[in-house]
């Protein structure tokens, strides 16, 4: 809630009388749409020449500063502030043209610019409102970093914010598995035109959060980071548009990806906080995920201990998704996403299937998933179960080991026809103590994979596994 407008006035603004006209013009709209724009809020003015008043202020998230474009000492006493106060407010600087405003970054301590030719209370509501949600945005990435800003990072931020690119000081990957593709947050992502018309007709009232930028666009659906108004925290929220949407069973699949997975508490699972609907939207609220997904980590290079962990977390989440009646079909490292502290959790529930039920929200005679992933019985037409889901886990833990994946292919019959009959690839050297797990795993039948993911989970705690003989 905007409750103070501070329009701050140096000697600079006195001696130039056509800019303290157009100052004086600015109050006085300022004061009268001010009640109806930002209810409560109030339009004070300052003069930045009696540093006892300037100095004693208290600023906070709550209010906004105009600031006359080249008013050096206030904009750096401003910066000083920002600096260590995350709830710093939000700064707007005054030209009459356009080349004496230099354009707002993100990190910086200025939030936008306005000319005061133009006057007009539309511009003026527009210019405040923009400042305003560059400032919300500004500190919560301001605060994100502090939490979890990747190694190397931490002495560049937030100071170092004000000099980089836009989000260069976040971790490089950030991933939202959300069922409609693999989302990554890129230092420059780009925008689809859905997504600003997403920005501009459901931003603003997005209930119980705030959008702070776009990450991607996948399938059906536009994803973005947001800050949950409740506490602070990150989370994404992946929005569909109802009305463009010309694929029906993708829309319900969305809101199946909910309704599967938000009754679901297990450290490696992704959270699902909450959906809403409006007239024109759906949206879906999920954890938020800092360490990148296992993809990454799998092209860096993974130790074999770490596999092994790995490896037990995706089986627990495994675990507790089949103890739901619940199969995913799309197990892959890009659905695999880390926290802050390392754990790992499944994600991307948008073609995950109740074992169950008899309905079908796929195509008929469409083999669903990612191809390298599948399960031999699923290329046969076969139903989907359990073993499934361990058949692709065992793609995975031969990638993770290897760096490659056990099958491949020119084109999608050939790397199906390795699955049907291609043998089970021989892991060599020291890894050649996970073979047996493998073999379970992979095996071309599925009643002679294990009988679930407990079983492997046990398999897998066996004390020989750590040490290479």
């Amino acid at each position: 809630m905007l409750r103070r407008i501070l329009v701050i006035r140096s000697s600079s603004i006195a001696a130039d009388g056509d800019f303290l006209a157009k100052l004086e013009k600015l109050c006085t709209i300022l004061a009268r749409i001010a009640p109806r724009a930002w209810p409560g809020a109030r339009v004070e003015t300052l003069d930045s020449d009696r540093p006892d008043k300037l100095h004693g202020l208290v600023l906070d998230a709550q209010d906004l500063l105009l600031v006359r474009a080249g008013d050096t000492e206030t904009l750096a006493w401003v910066d000083d502030a920002a600096k260590t106060d995350a709830e710093a407010p939000a700064v707007v600087l005054l030209t009459l043209d356009e080349t004496a405003a230099p354009p707002a970054r993100e990190g910086s301590v200025v939030h936008g610019a306005l000319r005061l030719d133009e006057s007009a209370p539309e511009s003026i509501t527009l210019a405040v409102n923009n400042a305003l949600a560059s400032r919300v945005k500004a500190a919560f990435l301001r605060r994100l970093n502090l939490r979890s800003a990747p190694p190397g990072a931490a002495a560049a931020a937030p100071a170092g914010a004000a000099q980089a690119g836009p989000h260069e000081w976040l971790p490089t990957q950030v991933v939202a598995r959300a069922g409609d593709g693999q989302f990554v947050h890129t230092p420059q992502p780009s925008k689809a035109p859905q997504a600003d018309s997403i920005l501009r007709d459901f931003g603003a009232k997005a209930p119980g959060y705030n959008i702070i930028s776009h990450l991607a666009s996948g399938g059906v659906a536009e994803v973005f980071l947001a800050e949950r108004i409740e506490n602070g925290n990150a989370a994404v929220l992946k929005i569909i548009d109802r009305a463009r949407c010309d694929d029906q069973s993708a829309v319900k699949r969305f809101i199946q990806e909910y309704t599967l997975i938000s009754r679901i508490r297990n450290p490696n699972v992704v959270e699902i906080f909450d959906r809403g609907f409006t007239p024109a939207y759906a949206f879906i609220s999920m954890e938020y995920f800092p360490g990148g997904d296992l993809a990454r980590r799998i092209r860096a290079g993974i130790e074999t201990a770490s596999v092994v962990s790995y490896t037990r977390q995706i089986a627990n989440g495994l675990f507790e998704i089949h103890r739901h009646g619940i199969v995913h079909r799309d197990l892959k490292p890009g659905n695999v996403l880390f926290r802050e502290d390392d754990s790992a959790a499944i994600t991307d529930f948008g073609i995950a299937k109740l074992t169950t039920s008899t309905t079908t929200l796929t195509l008929d005679n469409t083999l669903m998933g990612t191809p390298y992933y599948i399960a031999p019985e699923l290329v046969l037409g076969h139903p989907c179960d359990i073993a499934s889901d361990l058949y692709s886990l065992g793609v995975v833990f031969f990638e993770m080991l290897t760096g490659n994946k056990p099958y491949s292919g020119k084109n999608l019959p050939e790397i199906l026809s390795a699955t049907l009959s291609a043998p089970i690839p021989a892991l060599v050297g020291s890894l050649g103590r996970f073979q047996s797990i493998l073999d379970r795993l992979m095996a071309k039948k599925p009643a002679e994979r294990f009988r679930g993911a407990g079983e492997l989970i046990e398999a897998l705690s066996a004390p020989s596994l750590l040490h290479a003989r």
